[in-house]
């Protein structure tokens, strides 16, 4: 069975005093003991698009239905390819029916982007 420290540190505690459910105060006691200091925080930024996209972050493209989400992310990927910021792209949408990828010319897109 794998586990983690969390696990282990809710383990360890014992009478809490809040009922039945004794991993909770387990919990935030862990949380108390690892919290975030201003060290953690010292660090340089490495950008693919400089103030834009941070290198090894998690970015959230959102808007109403019809705005270009999901072209403006098929853009901004062509971008990192032809700049060498990035060496490969996967590219997943879940969204559009295969006829909306061919009226948006995917199929030249993957003939002259092979990665």
């Amino acid at each position: 069975m794998v586990h983690n420290d969390f696990e282990e540190a809710a383990l360890e505690m014992t009478d809490t005093g809040v009922g039945r459910d004794s991993t909770f105060p387990a919990s935030l006691a862990y949380f108390k003991a690892n919290k975030l200091t201003e060290d953690d925080l010292v660090m340089e930024f490495e950008y693919l698009i400089h103030n834009f996209m941070v290198l090894q972050s998690i970015m959230m493209i959102f808007a109403k239905g019809g705005a270009g989400k999901s072209l403006f992310t098929l853009a901004l990927a062509l971008y990192l390819l032809e700049h060498k910021k990035i060496d490969y792209c996967i590219y997943m949408d879940m969204d559009n029916s295969t006829m909306a990828l061919k009226n948006r010319n995917l199929d030249l897109l993957i003939s002259k982007y092979e990665n």
